[in-house]
């Protein structure tokens, strides 16, 4: 039995002190890591320092204008290039009246197709088959890009 038990202890402290080698090991494996790992949070803390600065520079109302000016070939509008509503007209010339075709399906099929994915929406204007004049499609269009332009001309004021 003395046999046994010696054996058995034995076998224990095999087993720790593989045990012991692998989580001496283990813990230094697990240290580079971790010294690689700060190493990458330093770089990426390095580069975003960077980063900010070069965007800081590049918010510059100053350095924007030099950069459209040198490299886009914009400059700012002469007196001449701006135009009032009123003017609009002059300008670009009178309204011409050009009929607008509403495109209109050939095959019974295609129509169904195109009922089915417009009935859905309720706002969907329903198709029309006469042809427009610019003038009587202008207001339509008129008022769906009011908001936007509302919105323009709120952002550049």
């Amino acid at each position: 039995m003395s046999r046994r038990a010696f054996f058995f202890g034995l076998l224990i402290v095999a087993l720790l002190i593989i045990s012991l080698y692998r989580a001496k090991y283990g813990a230094r494996d697990t240290a580079a890591e971790l010294m690689a790992v700060e190493a990458r949070i330093e770089s990426a803390r390095r580069e975003k320092a960077l980063l900010e600065t070069e965007l800081s520079h590049m918010s510059r109302r100053d350095w924007i204008e030099e950069y459209a000016r040198e490299e886009l070939g914009m400059a700012p509008p002469s007196p001449e290039q701006m135009a009032r509503e009123d003017d609009i007209d002059r300008v670009a010339g009178p309204v011409v009246k050009t009929p607008v075709v509403m495109p209109e399906a050939e095959e019974p099929e295609a129509q169904a197709i195109v009922t089915q994915a417009v009935a859905p929406r309720a706002e969907a204007p329903k198709p029309q088959t006469a042809a427009l004049t610019v003038e009587e499609a202008a207001p339509q269009a008129a008022e769906e890009i009011a908001p936007s332009t509302d919105e323009l001309t709120e952002a550049l004021n």
